[in-house]
């Protein structure tokens, strides 16, 4: 699951996007690819690591934007590979 809405107003727990995965789901995840755009195509974030998260800086205007994650796991088949794709507003 992930947010639609993300706010630095000073909110705890809101002030950063991150999918969530259950805590017990995080072992089966074996490769990811995790990709923030801002609304012009210019990529702002990226990583290959399960927990990171991304915080907007001061340089980063209340805005839609856009997200790729492309996730390769293991299920009761063997190896799967989910792709989300969607939008996000951030709020200052």
């Amino acid at each position: 699951e992930f947010p639609n809405v993300i706010s630095l107003n000073g909110q705890v727990g809101n002030e950063s996007f991150q999918p969530y995965i259950k805590p017990e789901e995080i072992q089966r995840i074996k490769k990811l690819k995790w990709v923030i755009f801002n609304r012009w195509g210019k990529k702002v974030f990226e990583t290959n690591k399960v927990n990171d998260k991304w915080t907007p800086g001061s340089d980063n205007p209340n805005d839609t934007y856009l997200y790729y994650y492309e996730v390769e796991y293991l299920d009761c088949n063997g190896l799967t590979t989910d792709v989300f794709k969607g939008n996000f507003s951030l709020l200052k």
